[in-house]
């Protein structure tokens, strides 16, 4: 009982959290949305201290390579998860803030993690990097239980959950905030998806 009291106050902390956040994106604050993790607690940047952060060429392969070990260590392995596989990576520089890309691929990971085990059985989550143009193209593809078509164009919506995901944890805001700060970042980001195949998620980001 402790156990879920102690949950349940979790969860309210972070939708707190998250709300604080578009809240401040919705007042246009020129700053970067920083989403608190353990490792990494909530910060609000000044506008200045932001325009410095987002001016900085940032090492997106080191960044990805690096946020994948960590988040691979952190896997409870006792219980079903999917193979977080790293696939074709190039040596990229991109214009941002590091922190806040980081943000960005944990909640695609996260998301990852909650919908690609069903029944017990894990997928594959693989994330993969490449230059394409003036833009870095960042993907995370998993395998699995997909998005339906009635859904998809819904997903970035703020506390959107599509009937086949209010089983599962969350508060409906981590895509909304992960559009939210790629737009900061001057990129853009989209889903696709086959229903019982998997989803894929693309990141542009401008080119340093």
């Amino acid at each position: 009982m402790l156990s879920d009291a102690h949950e349940e106050t979790l969860r309210l902390a972070q939708l707190v959290e998250e709300l604080l956040l578009l809240a401040r994106a919705d007042a246009s604050v020129d700053a970067p949305l920083a989403l608190s993790t353990p490792d990494a607690p909530l910060a609000l940047s000044t506008p200045d201290a932001a325009q410095e952060k987002q001016a900085q060429p940032v090492e997106l392969d080191h960044t990805v390579l690096q946020l994948m070990r960590q988040f691979r260590g952190r896997l409870n392995t006792e219980e079903a998860r999917p193979t977080f596989e790293v696939g074709h990576i190039e040596p990229v520089r991109v214009k941002g803030d590091e922190e806040s890309i980081r943000r960005v691929l944990l909640i695609l990971l996260d998301n990852a993690l909650k919908y690609t085990v069903e029944n017990g059985e894990a997928g594959r989550v693989i994330v993969s990097l490449e230059r394409t143009g003036k833009e870095a193209l960042l993907r995370v593809r998993d395998t699995g239980i997909g998005i339906d078509l009635d859904d998809l164009p819904h997903i970035f919506e703020r506390f959107y959950r599509a009937d086949r995901a209010r089983s599962r944890q969350g508060t409906g805001l981590g895509l909304s905030i992960a559009q939210t700060v790629v737009e900061q970042l001057n990129g853009r980001i989209s889903a696709e998806s086959v229903p019982g195949q998997g989803s894929t998620f693309s990141v542009w980001l401008p080119l340093a």
